[in-house]
């Protein structure tokens, strides 16, 4: 099991400007033009890294998959929603309100999902904001949530661009408790078929497992 802390070095975006929308989840720069290349942060105060934010710690599990070869890990988040991740490509850093999922093997650019729970707002709000952020009229759309059969999820996309970094963006959140779970799904496409399936597969993976515990 692989979890590190922000103590360590952490693959951030857009120089700091993302912790999503100044904490709120709400968006990265918008258009093409404005997307910021990857940066690397390094927090070198332990305090400060640590994700002391938590009543309660995060719970690790390491399980198998379906067909029982490969090693994965549960992540299970003191608010109550869980995911499953495969341990080999997948870091996960936990700061303040918000978990990231960030993709480890050959990849281009900055691979991972961000996880915020917020108190600020509602979902459809936030998801609005992030979509509004990003400049080309961008959809919000309405389905079920992932892991909740009768809740509704608010959805937008940043779809890539043909030139440039290769850069997507994918919000996905649900009124949660007392605010929003917002689910922000970074990427950037390589051109390489086979490293892009890679990656989306393994963040596609972190989706496809939201569990609640209620």
């Amino acid at each position: 099991m692989k979890k590190i802390s922000l103590a360590k070095t952490l693959t951030l975006f857009g120089t700091t400007v993302l912790m999503i929308g100044t904490m709120a989840g709400c968006g990265k720069a918008a258009s093409e033009q404005n997307v910021e290349e990857p940066t690397v942060a390094v927090i070198e105060n332990e305090a400060i890294a640590k994700a002391d934010s938590f009543a309660e710690a995060p719970v690790f599990e390491s399980i198998k998959d379906d067909n029982n070869t490969v090693d994965l890990q549960k992540y299970e988040d003191p608010n109550g929603w869980s995911v499953t991740y495969n341990d080999a490509d997948i870091d996960v850093t936990t700061q303040d309100n918000m978990v990231g999922f960030v993709y480890t093997s050959l990849s281009a650019g900055t691979n991972m999902v961000l996880v915020t729970y917020d108190v600020d707002m509602k979902a459809k709000e936030a998801v609005e904001k992030m979509a509004a952020s990003w400049g080309n009229n961008t959809a919000v759309t309405e389905s079920i949530f992932p892991g909740a059969e009768d809740v509704t999820g608010y959805w937008a996309m940043l779809q890539p661009s043909a030139e440039g970094s290769g850069y997507y963006e994918q919000a996905i959140a649900r009124d949660y408790m007392d605010g929003y779970l917002l689910f922000d799904i970074i990427g950037h496409n390589s051109g390489d078929d086979e490293m892009d399936m890679a990656v989306s597969d393994s963040l596609a993976m972190i989706i496809d497992s939201i569990t609640f515990n209620s």
